[in-house]
């Protein structure tokens, strides 16, 4: 995205995802960081199509 996603703890938030061609891989994976401190951690990840 062109912002950061803002979020509040214990809220949802939508994480942004798109993919463009017309190849699908047959396996994606994809994984959101925070990194808004000095530790980055994962906040979400899909593994799957």
């Amino acid at each position: 995205p062109d912002s950061p996603v803002l979020g509040v703890v214990g809220d949802g938030a939508v994480l942004p995802c798109q993919l463009q061609g017309r190849i699908i891989p047959e396996k994606l994976s994809i994984q959101w960081i925070f990194s808004g401190s000095s530790t980055e951690s994962a906040v979400a990840t899909f593994d799957g199509k």
